[in-house]
C-alpha cells in the first residue's frame, strides 16, 4: 500500500476571538456536508430508521399511511438539528474565561483539552498523563483538573438570568445563532446556496454513481441540472 503525501494544518489560538472564528467555520463546512449527506440519502433514510412517532404527529402521515421520510407528510420536512446549543454557548464561554481572560484564567486551552480527555481528573490515564511520574503527582493533577471543573461550573450559564445579563454570553449566542440562521433561510426560501450546494455536490456525483442514488435524490439532481439549463 502507498502513502499519499497530505498537509496537515497547525493553528494556534491566541484569543477568544480567533477561538469563535474557527468554531464559526467548522460549524458552516459540517452544517454544509450534514446537508448533502441529507439530500444524497433522502429516500433510503426509511428502510433503516424510519419514525413513526414523529410521523404520527405531523400532519399528512396517518392519512397516507407512511412515515414522514417515505413522503407521507405533505410538506417534505429536511433539515439539520442543531442540539445542544445551550451547551455549545456554555461551553465556548467557559473557554474563554477558563483559558484566555486575564482576570480568570486558570489553564491554558492545550491543557484544557487534557483535562477533558482525563475527564476532568476522575480518569487519569495514559497517554495524557505518565503514571511513570507516581501516584502522588498523578493525584495532584486530578485535584487541579476537578477544581477547573468546579470553576467551570460555578459560570454563568444560557437561559439564566445572570447569562442574561453577561455580554460575553450573549454575543457567543448572537455567534451561534447566525451561523444556524443561514442554514434556516437555504430550507425555507428558494436560496442560492442550497441550488449551489446541489449543483456542486450531486450534479459531480452523479457521474461516478447516480444508480446508487435514492430516486427521490435523482429527482432533485434532474431539478437542479433544468435549473441551471444543463442537460443531464
Amino acid at each position: 500500500m502507498g502513502f499519499t503525501n497530505c498537509i496537515i494544518y497547525c493553528v494556534i489560538i491566541f484569543s477568544p476571538s480567533q477561538l469563535k472564528e474557527l468554531f464559526a467555520l467548522h460549524l458552516r463546512v459540517r452544517t454544509e456536508y450534514n446537508i448533502f449527506l441529507l439530500l444524497l440519502n433522502y429516500g433510503n433514510i426509511v428502510e433503516y430508521c424510519p419514525s413513526p412517532l414523529l410521523s404520527s404527529l405531523i400532519r399528512g402521515c396517518l392519512e397516507t399511511k407512511r412515515d414522514i421520510y417515505d413522503g407521507g407528510a405533505n410538506y417534505t420536512l429536511i433539515g439539520v438539528q442543531f442540539i445542544s446549543f445551550a451547551n455549545t454557548v456554555d461551553a465556548l464561554y467557559a473557554i474563554k474565561r477558563l483559558c484566555f481572560d486575564q482576570d480568570s484564567a486558570v489553564i491554558s486551552l492545550a491543557e484544557l483539552v487534557r483535562c477533558l480527555k482525563c475527564d476532568w481528573g476522575y480518569n487519569m490515564q495514559e497517554p495524557f498523563h505518565d503514571e511513570v511520574a507516581g501516584t502522588t503527582r498523578g493525584q495532584r493533577l486530578s485535584d487541579t483538573y476537578k477544581e477547573v471543573r468546579e470553576r467551570a461550573l460555578s459560570l454563568p450559564k444560557f437561559g439564566t438570568s445572570a447569562g442574561a445579563e453577561n455580554e460575553d454570553i450573549q454575543n457567543i449566542t448572537r455567534l451561534v445563532e447566525s451561523n444556524e440562521t443561514i442554514v434556516r433561510i437555504c430550507y425555507f426560501m428558494n436560496s442560492d446556496f442550497v441550488t449551489q450546494l446541489l449543483f456542486d455536490n450531486l450534479y459531480a456525483l452523479s457521474y461516478i454513481f447516480l444508480d446508487k442514488l435514492s430516486l427521490p435524490c435523482q429527482k432533485v439532481l434532474l431539478v437542479v441540472s433544468k435549473f441551471w439549463g444543463i442537460a443531464c
